[in-house]
């Protein structure tokens, strides 16, 4: 998530967010996201696979392994032609959970049923970012620049009645 384009930082080597001539421009950073062929495997044995580092109770926790990055060709799999595309599926439903939460510890807040289902209670898909088409991206997952990172989140339609915001979240 960003409001400008990637930038890459040859000195560093690396991507840069931050703007150094211009403070109130975020870019971009690029993310990689790929599919694998994995399987599932239970407990967590550092010398074969499993988390980095073990906790309590990862011997019962179900972990994936990948074993193999498809590509598009019949060089990939065995009798297959894999084609493949890269698609985003975002859910940000913190500030609902905050409220169940509450609710819970016996704190109601005004905020219930259907309500939290709605903006800006629960995000989904573009509302939280969108990706650059693949032959744009080099195949990456790259974010599409936003004309700003932040929005006001309210709940009445009406932009005026200031006693609804909430909270800044990601803009559209």
């Amino acid at each position: 998530m960003g409001t400008a384009g990637p930038h890459y930082d040859a000195r560093n080597r690396q991507f840069a967010s931050p703007d150094p001539k211009q403070p109130f421009v975020f870019r971009t950073v690029p993310q990689r996201f790929a599919p694998y062929v994995a399987m599932q495997v239970t407990g967590a044995d550092p010398r074969l696979f499993g988390p980095h580092d073990v906790v309590s109770g990862d011997e019962q926790r179900s972990f994936r392994v990948p074993l193999h990055k498809p590509f598009p060709g019949r060089e990939c799999l065995h009798r297959l032609d894999p084609t493949l595309s890269l698609a985003s599926h975002l859910v940000n439903e913190k500030l609902k959970r905050m409220h169940l939460f509450q609710r819970e510890q016996g704190y109601p807040t005004e905020w219930t049923g259907t309500d939290l289902d709605a903006f800006p209670f629960s995000l989904r898909g573009d509302s939280i970012a969108s990706l650059l088409p693949a032959q744009q991206a080099n195949s990456s997952g790259v974010p599409i620049p936003q004309p700003r990172v932040y929005r006001p989140g309210a709940q009445s339609r009406d932009p005026h009645d200031i006693q609804k915001v909430l909270v800044q979240i990601p803009s559209t």
